[in-house]
């Protein structure tokens, strides 16, 4: 995840502007690859598994609320020599109820089994999976299922991949059915480790114990901040108005990403 220069969240009509502001990243994005033609490497493969699955440990596990991405594409991962998740507009808290928000489909990359149900981390294991055989072949993942008559979102055989054996079992692994899935980024990464023979980018430790009375006050805390957004969001998804993510590059060349509500009648009608 890019270093953050600055987050705030300050009241904006009936909920929260949020605004996270991270160090601009001179690099493409791995659907510039595609686009390009150009292949998603063996090697690079490795940098963006270990780099984006480290970014999902944190995001999964190590928030106050933890949160599941849903949105992990080819346009938002960045790759250099290091790889970068951005873009979280769609985060949801882990196993969070469904709600009646607009949900933006991510181009095939999410699987079946996250559709119309709980945000769980495993989701976003198998959107990064399917980033991967995409980067690898150069082509988007619904075009590679329409190729090989595949339809819907039905996993695509990772032999194709112009891969080692170890690596296509290790993909095929990531976009399994849930029963036979990753189902944590440390498990994953822990995996990749065996295939790569590399060390993992970061130490993925069990966390030290809290003491029970500030275990619970971090849950009572947590508890209070997550109603409050809850409250928030009941109120404007009572109102018509639909919730957008807008990203923009300023001249001290930062991103900047923040979400706003939009009345429908602003826009033309329903979206």
């Amino acid at each position: 995840i890019p270093p953050y220069i600055r987050s705030d969240s300050f009241p904006f009509g009936l909920g929260n502007l949020d605004i996270l502001l991270t160090y601009f990243i001179d690099a493409p994005t791995v659907r510039e690859r595609i686009n390009k033609g150009e292949s998603i490497s063996e090697r690079e493969a490795g940098i963006i598994l270990k780099g984006i699955l480290s970014g999902l440990h944190h995001v999964h596990t190590e928030l106050d609320i933890p949160m599941v991405v849903r949105d992990v594409h080819p346009g938002n991962i960045l790759i250099n020599s290091q790889a970068y998740l951005t873009d979280f507009d769609l985060v949801r808290p882990v196993r969070s109820k469904k709600t009646n928000v607009t949900h933006v489909e991510n181009g095939g990359y999410l699987p079946l089994d996250a559709i119309g149900t709980d945000p769980e981390p495993h989701h976003d294991l198998a959107s990064l999976g399917n980033v991967i055989i995409a980067g690898a072949m150069a082509k988007e993942i619904e075009a590679i299922r329409a190729a090989r008559g595949i339809y819907g979102l039905d996993p695509v055989d990772t032999k194709i991949v112009p891969y080692s054996k170890d690596l296509q079992d290790y993909l095929a692994k990531m976009i399994a059915d849930p029963r036979h899935r990753f189902q944590t980024a440390r498990e994953a990464l822990e995996s990749l480790e065996r295939v790569l023979g590399t060390p993992l980018p970061v130490k993925v430790e069990p966390k030290p114990e809290i003491p029970a009375e500030a275990q619970a006050q971090k849950q009572a805390s947590a508890k209070s901040k997550e109603e409050k957004r809850a409250g928030a969001r009941q109120k404007i998804d009572s109102l018509p108005y639909q919730m957008f993510s807008l990203g923009f590059v300023d001249e001290k060349r930062a991103n900047v990403s923040y979400s706003v509500g939009i009345p429908f009648s602003n826009i033309g009608g329903d979206v």
